[in-house]
């Protein structure tokens, strides 16, 4: 029995590990994604850059 819950316990410590890795896998993303797009230099390619109507101005 005192082994079972010994594996309950290393689980639940994996567990804990796993979450705590993808949570900073996430907060890199946002991070990574908002330094690229925040420079303001990335433009997707093909497109040319759009333009205001003057109806709309």
């Amino acid at each position: 029995m005192a082994r079972t819950f010994a594996f309950e316990r290393g689980d639940e410590v994996r567990e804990r590990l796993a979450f705590g890795i993808l949570i900073l896998l996430l907060i890199l993303l946002f991070a990574f994604t908002f330094a690229i797009l925040g420079k303001g230099e990335y433009e997707p390619a093909g497109k040319p850059p759009h333009q205001v109507s003057s109806s709309l101005a």
